[in-house]
């Protein structure tokens, strides 16, 4: 038995190429039905085979363009993504209403409650469980369906095969990959030098509340470190202006004025010399060395 199987099923997108969605579908709805005519398919239910002979003959009409291909449910699901780096012009709210509002008046959708419908294949069973709305449980269930969420169920059977004893390890390896990517794509942002007066065990309590994980049941630790590093910081800044003051007047006692001019200077506000940014009377910058010499000539 021979069958050649060639159909084009529209839903709302209606697209030119949405023909190519399904026909991965389609192709299974015969092998179902050839396997059951040759006994070799005894998994197939009579529900499997009856959906695969229903969903061919949806398809068959579908493909003629004239009854819709899809029941208006009422319900609109736009997601898209974009980087960083794409900018669009004008309003994107405004252009994704209004795609929603061409799909509904131009598209194949049913408006009526005693017309019939093609149908829209292929049917998927999707269950979604638990959800922190309605809204995005709905959103889900679409992702599942479209076939967008494949790699979580083989994701959980890999880790589920992994003995308990090397799940850590397992862990390890995943976390090691995923920062040396980051690593190489984003690389690392300096992270600022903390004051010389900071002692130990500040940067210890730091340490300790940075790799504190997140999650609620750990805010009371954190706000416990929070207080605990203030303190501890407050502490170390007066050691190191009582040991500074203690300096300052060991030196003024010795009468030796050169440590006690140096120790004044380090302690004191750091002022910045002068800037090394010189403008022209419009305010353009100067960049040229010979140009900036001979700006500084015309003041002095």
């Amino acid at each position: 038995m021979h069958v050649k199987l060639q159909c084009v099923a529209t839903n709302g997108g209606g697209g030119k190429d949405q023909h190519k969605f399904y026909e991965k579908y389609l192709e299974k709805c015969p092998m179902i039905l050839i396997r059951d005519l040759r006994g070799k398919d005894p998994e197939a239910s009579s529900n499997d085979k009856f959906v695969a002979l229903e969903l061919l003959k949806n398809a068959n009409v579908a493909c003629g363009m004239i009854l819709p291909g899809c029941q208006d449910t009422g319900t609109a699901i736009c997601m898209g993504k974009k980087g960083q780096f794409v900018w669009t012009d004008g309003d994107d709210a405004e252009s994704i209403s209004r795609g929603i509002y061409n799909t509904y008046t131009s598209k194949y959708l049913r408006y009526s409650q005693t017309l019939g419908t093609a149908a829209c294949p292929p049917y998927h069973l999707a269950v979604v469980i638990g959800g922190t709305s309605a809204e995005f449980t709905l959103k889900t269930v679409k992702l599942a369906s479209c076939k967008y969420l494949d790699h979580l169920p083989s994701t959980a059977s890999r880790l589920a095969t992994i003995p308990l004893k090397s799940i850590d390890e397992h862990w390890l390896q995943l976390h090691d990959a995923m920062k040396m990517a980051g690593t190489v794509s984003c690389g690392f942002a300096k992270r600022p030098a903390y004051k010389h007066w900071v002692s130990s065990g500040s940067l210890q309590l730091i340490e300790a509340r940075r790799s504190t994980p997140s999650d609620r049941e750990f805010d009371q630790k954190r706000r416990m470190l929070r207080k605990e590093i203030g303190q501890s910081l407050r502490k170390d800044r007066e050691a190191w202006w009582s040991e500074r003051a203690n300096e300052l007047e060991a030196a003024a006692a010795s009468d030796n004025y050169r440590k006690l001019f140096q120790l004044i200077r380090a302690t004191g506000i750091k002022k910045s010399g002068v800037s090394e940014t010189i403008c022209e009377d419009d305010g353009m910058p100067i960049t040229s060395i010979h140009r900036r010499l001979g700006r500084w000539a015309e003041f002095f």
